[in-house]
């Protein structure tokens, strides 16, 4: 893949921009962003809604494929061997440093070979940092479950009203969180929260940030959770 691919004619999966495709796969991760508009991308059992300014990080040889409103604009580049996603996982990356070092890429369209590999280095090392993860939290595999875990951060919905939009009981959710993460919900549920603030933290975004990308209501509330799994302190302004 050729980073000055940048018409929107060519046909190519691997271009750097594109406007949607049919289901494939790629021997490299790729990140999957959106300039303009929304996408919808589906990778694996995983489905994503790509707003504006956001992508979508692939493991390599995943099928996935995408489909983009009108007038709307998404890069594809594709990234070192090196680079898998945290866990082998598909996962979103909304990200300051992330679009940066994407408009950039787009504005710059690097042509020699030399340029190319610098660019890849350096969205991997960007999409690392801003996934720097503090706590394991493994995704269960149930598709009802893995639906609960994708929505549970952000929301201040109860275990039993997320387990009701996907049909199926509080109880039954709470056996699938501890059968395939080996956590309870509530548990696996904060520490989700806490490695979302604490990436966002960590990219230097202030604290009302960090809540709104954790589901914390208060800094107090954060710092209190963070004590309970045994963190008195972090490489990232709390203040």
């Amino acid at each position: 893949m050729l980073l000055t691919e940048l018409g929107r004619r060519t046909p190519r999966h691997d271009a750097v921009r594109f406007d949607g495709h049919p289901p494939h796969r790629h021997e490299r991760p790729q990140v999957v962003y959106v300039v303009l508009g929304t996408a919808t991308l589906n990778a694996g059992d995983d489905h994503f809604t790509i707003t504006e300014g956001t992508g979508v990080w692939l493991p390599a040889t995943i099928e996935h494929h995408l489909s983009l409103e009108s007038g709307g604009v998404v890069m594809g580049p594709l990234l070192p061997t090196s680079a898998q996603p945290p866990g082998g996982q598909a996962c979103l990356v909304d990200s300051p440093a992330l679009r940066r070092l994407m408009t950039t890429l787009l504005s710059v369209a690097p042509r020699t070979e030399v340029d190319i590999r610098l660019f890849r280095s350096e969205l991997e090392r960007t999409l690392r940092d801003v996934t720097a993860t503090r706590f394991t939290v493994p995704m269960p595999h149930h598709p009802a479950a893995r639906e609960i875990a994708q929505q549970a951060v952000p929301s201040s919905d109860s275990l039993q009203r997320l387990a009701a939009r996907h049909y199926i009981s509080a109880r039954h959710a709470q056996r699938l969180f501890m059968e395939e993460t080996g956590l309870p919900f509530g548990r696996w549920r904060t520490r989700a929260r806490l490695n979302a603030a604490l990436a966002v933290l960590g990219n230097q975004q202030d604290m009302a940030a960090a809540l709104a990308a954790s589901g914390f209501t208060t800094r107090q509330g954060l710092r209190r959770a963070l004590a309970r799994e045994g963190v008195t302190s972090v490489d990232a302004p709390m203040v």
